[in-house]
């Protein structure tokens, strides 16, 4: 029912696939990597218009979604807090994205396919 299968070895890989929560079409865009929170105060790394890719989203986190174009989460089901707020903020959100937080860094150009979950770098 749902595509949370990995298309190839991560690591090693340029694209990968996860759950869409919310959303549909095609979605280009900058990537912002949230490591920590105490990295994103020093820094002052939040962007608007940025595609977030975080390990999972807590309550804590709520601040990071003003202004991003779309979520990317590493972990979570159908019921996290990710997949119950992206679709009352009506925010892109795929989650469940495997080593994600590896794959990628900041600054790197994606495109985000919401109907299938693919996720592929530019």
């Amino acid at each position: 029912k749902y595509n949370i299968h990995i298309l190839e070895e991560n690591m090693n890989s340029e694209s990968v696939q996860g759950e869409t929560i919310y959303g549909k079409d095609k979605i280009n865009g900058e990537v912002y990597i949230y490591k920590n929170k105490e990295e994103l105060e020093i820094q002052n790394k939040t962007r608007d218009n940025h595609i977030l890719i975080i390990p999972m989203i807590e309550p804590t986190h709520f601040h990071l979604l003003k202004g991003v174009k779309a979520i990317i989460c590493e972990h979570g089901g159908t019921l996290s807090h990710a997949a119950i707020h992206m679709r009352e903020y009506k925010i892109p959100c795929i989650i469940n994205v495997k080593q994600i937080t590896k794959l990628f860094k900041d600054n790197d150009k994606i495109n985000i396919d919401l109907n299938t979950g693919i996720i592929e770098k530019l």
